[in-house]
């Protein structure tokens, strides 16, 4: 039996056009792998502990917020965004004329209060819906403005009293009420200064 050239020359050439369809087909699949496995990375998103991870879209969850404290998650791309809110403190400086409220009340009234995001579950949720997306500059003037106005509430009840006031019943109401009122933005007093 004799081979004929022509016909080993094109089985040889068949063996190769099969064997470069199938490195063009691994090479392939390996950088459709390859970009699958970066794009995975870089929508895990990681929280450090003095942030809040917001995951809003679908979440699955009944609020649309998924909230991440100092974990991790992965953010589903074209379904979910994702946020950070700051934990930091926020000092907040009212300025008030301290000289009348010194006369009205026998002691200096604070000036400086200190505030932050609360990383309690309902609180964490409420600053979520409110304070996503704000400044420093503005989410120390919303606190600003209920820490001005339960201060001007505890000086007209102060106002009203014949007797001498206690220092500290003044100083526990007025941090209760600040507390009570920085609530429905998710945020908690941390301190206030006492002269």
């Amino acid at each position: 039996m004799q081979i004929n050239p022509c016909q080993l020359l094109a089985a040889n050439g068949t063996r190769t056009s099969s064997l470069a369809a199938v490195a063009v087909a691994v090479i392939s699949i390996g950088f459709l792998l390859f970009t699958y496995i970066v794009l995975l990375m870089r929508q895990y998103k990681r929280c450090p502990p003095n942030r809040l991870l917001v995951i809003y879209g679908q979440t699955g969850s009944g609020g649309g917020l998924k909230l991440i404290h100092g974990g991790a998650a992965f953010v589903v791309p074209l379904l979910q965004s994702y946020a950070y809110l700051s934990l930091e403190p926020i000092d907040v400086e009212l300025s008030l004329s301290s000289q009348s409220g010194t006369r009205r009340l026998g002691f200096p009234l604070p000036q400086k209060f200190t505030v932050a995001i609360s990383t309690a579950p309902e609180l964490a949720q409420a600053a979520a819906v409110r304070l996503l997306g704000l400044t420093v500059a503005q989410i120390s003037s919303r606190a600003e403005e209920v820490i001005g106005s339960a201060l001007g509430r505890n000086l007209e009840a102060a106002g009203r009293l014949e007797s001498g006031i206690d220092q500290d019943a003044f100083y526990a109401k007025l941090e209760s009420e600040i507390g009570a009122g920085l609530k429905p933005l998710g945020l908690e007093l941390v301190s206030l200064k006492r002269a």
